[in-house]
């Protein structure tokens, strides 16, 4: 509720929250049909975002946002920490109706890499972490960060 409150500020407007959940906690694709819903899959002419851990073979990703968009979503996006991209998750994820995946660098992109990735970097969050714990007190961000003239 919380990160949806957030959106609502950030952007203005009204933001709906559906949450998928699965009831398997093993680790492992999900199967998108068999994931419960919190709240009602109301996205007709939205934009969705999917945020997950790790987009691994991107079955997931291609199941769910394919039964998203059949709901009516006009975009999906995901948002992921790590991308492993293993087997034919390229393909998937090129087949899927997602405008866009995005995906930290935590893990080098394939060779082929589709052109729906797009990769962020984490370099300058580690470092405040690193400084951080090293001087044992909160760094001002744009202090380390400023660019040099």
């Amino acid at each position: 509720r919380k990160y949806q409150m957030q959106l609502q500020k950030h952007y203005k407007k009204d933001v709906k929250l559906v949450a998928f959940f699965s009831m398997d906690t093993g680790s492992g694709p999900s199967d998108a049909e068999q994931l419960k819903t919190f709240n009602h899959l109301e996205v007709e002419n939205g934009d969705v975002i999917i945020v997950d851990d790790m987009v691994d073979s991107a079955g997931t990703v291609q199941s769910l946002s394919q039964r998203i968009k059949e709901a009516g979503a006009k975009n999906i996006y995901i948002a992921a920490s790590h991308g492993l991209f293993t087997d034919h998750a390229m393909e998937f994820i090129d087949r899927s109706p997602v405008t866009k995946v995005v995906v930290t660098d935590s893990l080098p992109l394939p060779k082929n890499a589709s052109p729906k990735i797009h990769q962020v970097s984490v370099a300058k969050f580690l470092a405040n972490v690193i400084l951080t714990e090293h001087f044992r007190s909160v760094i001002n961000e744009e202090e380390v960060f400023e660019e040099e003239e």
